[in-house]
């Protein structure tokens, strides 16, 4: 009965898909004054610049520009601002021949494809899941409200799952260089790669941080060898300048512990100190869920990627920056904490089906965070992750060491 449930839902998220797709005239889709792709259009806009001869990387990060890149497909009200790092901006070069209204088809069917791949390969990172578990989780993850707000806002969440799928897949595995490595394509999205880097630190896999920080790496020389290292100085000014100060414009999406404790006194002179206050105190729980994590051995330790998850989404809640739609990166938590829901093996199995219900549900709660002033999402995510840090079982004590 629940898996006819769930095979319906996931019925009903391919039938929202193809509105998204198909719906409206173009370049609109099914929402009026909404071009289609919704967010899409932001990172088109960095890649139309990137094309056209008449302008090219040294006007990529210039505001006017992005503005106009943006109106001259859509008449938007209020533009995206230019955010990223150029490699985002790049990839979506590569779509700018293809039109504006098939570049956007193209990318909201990729990313929940890639996003079902992403999950395919986090649950492989349990092998204590049967067969009929593993489906399940697969059903449940094509369900995920996170999913939903991804292919609804048009954002690139199934890439950053995707990357972190077959990162997780190879550390365990024993490859843990080339995990790394994978794991550092995701410097792409900060927002993102900054809790990973932290939490590859705090566990001590040395060899996958190096990894991570080879990948960034060759990320960044890539992309200046194709464009030029005048626009990663670019973007390094405009973080500088206080770029990343115009992505808190929606408080009530984001999770994180800056926006749950500043988000309501944000018209105060509290407010700012608060949102530094919260990264400092996802520090501080990091740091306790790693201790609790104990050393990791992905190899002989089945239970290995499940802690793993578990400082890792301690370290998303520590980001500065995270929006609903980011969120999917508390995948293997998320799986995790459900095995052990079904084993039975916790002490408080109520409160942590509760907080895990909650959880995955607080991408779709802003409406009420909006009206109440208050990131319930980040609430939620904070709950669960506290439960599942307590509930984790210990490590084995085998002859491994963890990667030096």
């Amino acid at each position: 009965m629940i898996r006819t449930v769930l095979v319906i839902a996931v019925a009903a998220h391919v039938v929202l898909l193809a509105v998204m797709m198909w719906g409206g005239t173009d370049p609109y889709g099914p929402r009026a004054k909404v071009a289609r792709g919704a967010d899409f259009l932001h990172c088109w806009a960095g890649g139309a610049i990137l094309a056209d001869p008449d302008q090219g990387p040294e006007q990529l990060y210039d505001p006017g520009a992005f503005r106009r890149a943006q109106r001259e497909q859509v008449r938007i009200r209020r533009p995206y601002p230019v955010a990223y790092p150029p490699p985002l901006y790049q990839g979506c070069a590569a779509l700018v021949p293809l039109g504006y209204s098939h570049a956007a088809r193209l990318w909201s069917a990729a990313m929940p494809a890639m996003w079902g791949l992403g999950l395919v390969l986090i649950i492989a990172c349990f092998p204590a899941l049967g067969v009929r578990a593993r489906t399940t989780a697969l059903l449940i993850g094509l369900i995920s409200p996170t999913l939903f707000m991804n292919t609804a806002t048009g954002q690139a969440a199934g890439l950053w799952l995707l990357l972190l799928g077959a990162g997780l897949m190879l550390w365990k595995r024993g490859r843990p260089i080339l995990a790394g490595v994978v794991l550092g394509l995701i410097c792409a999205k900060p927002g993102v790669a900054a809790p990973l880097a932290l939490a590859l630190a705090v566990t001590r896999q040395g060899r996958t941080f190096g990894g991570f920080v080879a990948g960034g790496a060759l990320l960044v020389a890539a992309s200046a060898a194709l464009d030029g290292t005048g626009i990663w100085f670019d973007w390094v000014e405009l973080i500088r300048d206080g770029g990343l100060s115009k992505m808190m414009v929606v408080p009530h999406r984001h999770h994180t512990l800056a926006a749950l404790l500043s988000y309501p006194v944000r018209d105060t002179e509290l407010g700012p100190w608060l949102k530094q206050l919260g990264p400092w105190l996802g520090l501080g729980l990091v740091i306790w869920t790693a201790r609790r994590a104990g050393r990791l051995d992905p190899v002989g330790d089945d239970d290995a990627t499940l802690r793993f998850g578990a400082v890792l989404s301690m370290a998303l809640l520590a980001s500065p920056h995270l929006v609903g739609y980011d969120t999917g990166a508390h995948a293997p938590a998320f799986l995790g904490a459900a095995l052990l829901l079904h084993r039975g093996a916790v002490r408080r199995p109520r409160w942590g089906l509760a907080v895990l219900v909650l959880a995955f549900f607080g991408p779709v709660m802003f409406p009420l965070g909006w009206e109440l002033k208050f990131s319930f999402g980040a609430l939620f995510l904070l709950l669960w992750a506290a439960w599942l840090t307590t509930e984790m079982p210990q490590p084995l004590h085998c002859a491994a060491e963890t990667d030096p």
